[in-house]
């Protein structure tokens, strides 16, 4: 762990971003005060608990935590801590993308601090206080913070500038139109023209950024009723746009907040980024079915890999629909999982002309029939056994490797990211798909296994961030 330095140690620090220094717009100035209340509640009783271990590791993510008041899917409520090593600073980092800290020496930096719960409602300001303080400066703390609550109570009388959204019916009809280029998409990929209806209902409101619940049937009518809608959240960018418009994928595990983070991030740099629950994942999991998107079963596993495809088209087309998105401008994005599904997506969706794949790759049948483990060592001896081979169980997969429908990115910009020491998507996978697009799109090494590679979350955010904006004429 990094030895701490206690000289200053004992010094609050208020920190303040957003703009707060850019005091002749007004709007800048409302959104820092707005959130002032912040630093007034962890001064005014909130607890201040167990302390943050920070690592001395370069760019370390060293943890995620929320506040228990609020549910595993508000993800709003959960702060990242960065090491940047290169300034020797600490960066708080909300789940959001947001830094709430910037510049901000190690040194006067405690190791823990719990948030209170209605942190949620963005916050641009947090105060921290070490395990000692004397009463003079906790007197010039109470003044400060004073200044702060009364320029807090100031900012209401603002209330009507803040920023507007397009309006999002409860109720939506959505057309689907095949592409254009319809033939080119794999068989199995293909939906033809039909019309569906969606659901929206308004989550929460923060700042420039507002969340909507989204759900609309699957185009797969699966023998497990609660799989067959599709559950999803929009993170709409203040503003009329046009904006880009990107569908969000998760990982294997179903850590939802992992891409409620990336698309959240999206939405603040004004990407329009719809995050969706892929098959038999979250509400779309039955307790009375031990079905899974991936199963020990190949052919249960090419099924939910392909449902998962047609319910990205879905999303494309409830994307290109809202009026505030740029219909010519829409991508795909997702990380482990959400990677190799963003990759497959993309060649079964013309219309997303972006594609960013984080630790996906290809060859799925043979990483997962050579993979040296004992369940896997099971599974080979249960699938020979019952009179099934090696060559059967890739055919089972090839239709759903995205290195196979590789060349289908060809005309797209494409950016994968991966793992030089990846376990779960070897280098032979990654440069499988890279080799299939056949056009050397952009491929990042980050210096991280497949689980370690979380470390650079905050500086591939605004990778995302830019690679989303930049669109070329």
């Amino acid at each position: 762990m990094a030895k701490r330095d206690s000289a200053g140690a004992s010094l609050p620090i208020i920190a303040i971003v957003n703009n707060v220094f850019r005091w002749n717009d007004w709007l800048a100035r409302r959104r820092f005060v707005d959130h002032a209340r912040f630093a007034v509640e962890i001064f005014v009783g909130e607890q201040l608990g167990r302390l943050l271990e920070i690592h001395d590791r370069e760019e370390q993510l060293a943890e995620v935590f929320v506040d228990p008041q609020f549910s595993e899917d508000d993800s709003t409520n959960s702060f990242v801590v960065q090491r940047q090593p290169q300034q020797s600073e600490i960066a708080l980092i909300r789940q959001d993308g947001i830094s709430i800290i910037p510049r901000l020496g190690t040194r006067a930096f405690p190791r823990r601090t719990w948030l209170p719960g209605w942190a949620k409602s963005n916050p641009s300001v947090a105060v921290f206080f070490d395990e000692e303080f004397s009463m003079p400066q906790l007197l010039v703390n109470a003044c400060v913070l004073s200044v702060v609550f009364w320029l807090s109570l100031m900012a209401k009388v603002s209330a009507a500038d803040g920023p507007q959204f397009a309006e999002v019916s409860e109720l939506a009809d959505i057309e689907f139109v095949p592409a254009k280029n319809e033939e080119t998409v794999p068989e199995h990929f293909r939906l033809k023209p039909h019309r569906f209806e969606a659901e929206a209902e308004v989550l929460r409101e923060s700042g420039s950024l507002r969340t909507i619940a989204v759900t609309f049937p699957s185009p797969v009518d699966t023998a497990v009723p609660e799989n067959n809608t599709v559950y999803g959240e929009y993170f709409q960018p203040a503003g009329t746009g046009p904006f880009p418009g990107v569908v969000v994928l998760h990982i294997l595990g179903g850590e939802f907040p992992l891409s409620q983070t990336v698309a959240s991030s999206l939405a603040r740099a004004k990407v329009a980024a719809l995050f969706i629950k892929m098959p038999y994942y979250g509400e779309r999991r039955s307790k009375e079915s031990s079905r899974r998107m991936i199963s020990r079963n190949p052919r249960e596993t090419a099924e939910g890999m392909t449902q998962a495809v047609l319910d990205v088209r879905r999303a494309g087309a409830w994307l290109a629909a809202r009026p505030e998105v740029d219909k010519q401008r829409l991508g795909v994005t997702g990380i482990s999982l959400g990677g190799i599904m963003s990759a497959l997506s993309a060649a079964g969706e013309p219309r997303f002309r972006k594609v960013a794949i984080y630790l996906g790759g290809g060859k799925l049948g043979e990483n997962l029939w050579g993979m040296e483990h004992r369940d896997a060592d099971a599974f080979r001896a249960e699938w020979i056994k019952s009179g099934e081979s090696r060559e059967s169980f890739l055919k089972l997969l090839e239709p759903v490797d995205p290195a196979t429908h590789g060349r289908l990115l060809k005309d797209r910009d494409v950016l994968m990211v991966n793992a030089k020491t990846d376990e779960i998507i070897p280098h032979a996978a990654t440069m499988a798909l890279w080799d299939s697009i056949g056009t050397k799109p952009e491929l990042v090494w980050l210096d991280a296994g497949h689980i370690t590679a979380a470390a650079y979350l905050p500086g591939e955010m605004v990778r995302l961030q830019k690679f989303f904006t930049a669109w070329k004429p």
